[in-house]
């Protein structure tokens, strides 16, 4: 279990001495008012830009307590330099680039079984894409199985367990080696790692953008003595056995999220198809974290 965070003091800066004070206040605030204490501006683009306006004086920004959500980034060019952003007297303040979610009505989707999934219609927010979600405040994790929470419950719980034989042999087009430099000299002489730079184009490679790593070159074993410095591969699928006590029906949005062996590094997997009597998952793409490959080790499939 995750050791218990100690409570937050948000820091109360020195007051600096100038003439030039912008307030803004989240809630109570509106960019038609002065920006004084009593009558604040709503947004932090908005008080930035009244300060630049201010023929470049040391300005400061100050941030009465509550969230600024930010759909758009703050823009600063040359003209808001010597400006001060800061919270005001130690009032906490968050500034945020989520959307905060008002009235958002959830329903059961699937909680028969053990099962805990909820689902929420927010289309009316244009929301392409979603990094994360926080309710009140708790991080709230994709469907995924085996079920866990990544707050409160560590491996091996909510983990698929896995053999070397389970991960499927790499198929790799051929990689091109491409010789950069003969030699790189370096001053480290208890080191006689990587002295020639080289790298491969191509093979595993093509997952990349572009396909180039000095790990995807073809000479295998290209700097004895060191771990792991061997040609990139990775597997192209995972046997999964009786494990999943399930069928999958919209396995193609799903990400197999798993260690590599001996949990040095992780991978995250797409899935290009699904054999429910081999019971075995193929990857279409994936496995570029920690820049090394063999086969995995414990892992679970988020949808």
């Amino acid at each position: 279990q995750r050791p218990v965070s100690k409570p937050y003091s948000p820091p109360i800066f020195d007051v600096k001495k100038t003439s030039c004070e912008i307030f803004v206040d989240s809630v109570h605030g509106a960019n038609s008012n002065a920006g004084t204490i009593s009558s604040p501006v709503k947004t932090i683009q908005h008080a930035v830009d009244v300060a630049a306006a201010r023929n470049g004086a040391a300005c400061v920004v100050q941030l009465r307590a509550g969230t600024f959500s930010q759909r758009d980034q703050v823009v600063m060019t040359e003209k808001h330099s010597h400006i001060t952003i800061q919270n005001y007297n130690g009032e906490e303040v968050w500034v945020s680039g989520a959307v905060r979610l008002e009235g958002v009505e959830w329903e059961p989707f699937n909680i028969m079984n053990g099962m805990n999934i909820w689902k929420a219609d927010l289309s009316t927010y244009n929301i392409t894409s979603m990094q994360g979600l926080r309710v009140n405040g708790i991080r709230v994790s994709p469907a995924r199985y085996p079920d866990a929470n990544p707050e409160t419950q560590m491996w091996p719980i909510g983990y698929l367990q896995s053999k070397k034989s389970d991960w499927l042999p790499s198929s790799p087009n051929a990689a091109h080696l491409v010789l950069i430099n003969d030699t790189v000299e370096h001053t480290r002489s208890w080191d006689s790692q990587f002295r020639n730079y080289m790298g491969g184009i191509g093979g595993m490679c093509n997952n990349f953008d572009p396909p180039f790593s000095f790990f995807c070159q073809a000479t295998r074993n290209f700097s004895v003595g060191c771990g792991g410095c061997d040609t990139y591969t990775i597997p192209s699928g995972f046997h999964f056995g009786d494990q999943l006590k399930k069928n999958y029906t919209h396995w193609q949005d799903g990400v197999l999220m798993a260690w590599r062996v001996a949990h040095w590094a992780n991978w995250g997997f797409e899935f290009s198809s699904y054999d429910e009597v081999k019971r075995t998952f193929d990857f279409s793409r994936g496995g570029f974290q920690g820049s090394r490959g063999s086969y995995g080790s414990d892992g679970y499939i988020m949808n």
